[in-house]
């Protein structure tokens, strides 16, 4: 569904290689809203380590973020964009300049916008899946659930993975 994305001058790389999640895919609903997990959620003490990586991430850009409530989410807050005339053209769409969230009863997050290179290699690491409705009307191709981390090894891939979006989100292709 991405592969005719990947390497168009709007696709750019931040994510190196990224070890295999361990263990089996935690168990998703069976309905695309709300899109969660049923198990393999994370501990508190984990869950305000992850909250930590977005709250430093949002501090180290806080010219380029900010967090506001959710436009996907409308309970929780999220990491948007200060300005969306200064960034990846391509988030106005459908984002209206958000980048991702986390899902406080699960742990899991939404990465509104990856790469499509990136999000190939979060899918083959098996750190997230597609939304199901990813390229629909509403959510952008690369519209995607990452999995609760469960202990600070894979809050490191939470890590690398929020910068990226954060990255691509702030990326201006050439024209």
């Amino acid at each position: 569904r991405i592969a005719p994305l990947i390497g168009t001058k709007e696709d750019k790389a931040f994510l190196g290689r990224l070890p295999k999640r361990k263990g089996n895919k935690p168990n998703i609903a069976p309905f695309a809203i709300p899109h969660r997990q049923t198990d393999q959620f994370n501990d508190t003490p984990i869950r305000a380590f992850q909250q930590s990586i977005f709250d430093d991430e949002v501090a180290k850009n806080a010219s380029l973020i900010h967090y506001q409530t959710s436009g996907f989410e409308r309970n929780n807050k999220a990491i948007f964009l200060n300005d969306t005339l200064q960034a990846n053209p391509d988030m106005n769409k459908k984002t209206h300049g958000e980048i991702g969230h986390i899902h406080p009863s699960d742990g899991s997050m939404h990465m509104t916008f990856l790469s499509p290179s990136d999000a190939k290699t979060v899918i083959e690491s098996g750190w997230g899946e597609f939304h199901g409705l990813a390229g629909g009307d509403r959510l952008t191709q690369t519209y995607m659930m990452l999995y609760s981390p469960r202990d600070k090894k894979e809050l490191e891939i939470t890590k690398l993975i929020l910068a990226a979006a954060v990255k691509y989100a702030t990326f201006v292709p050439n024209k």
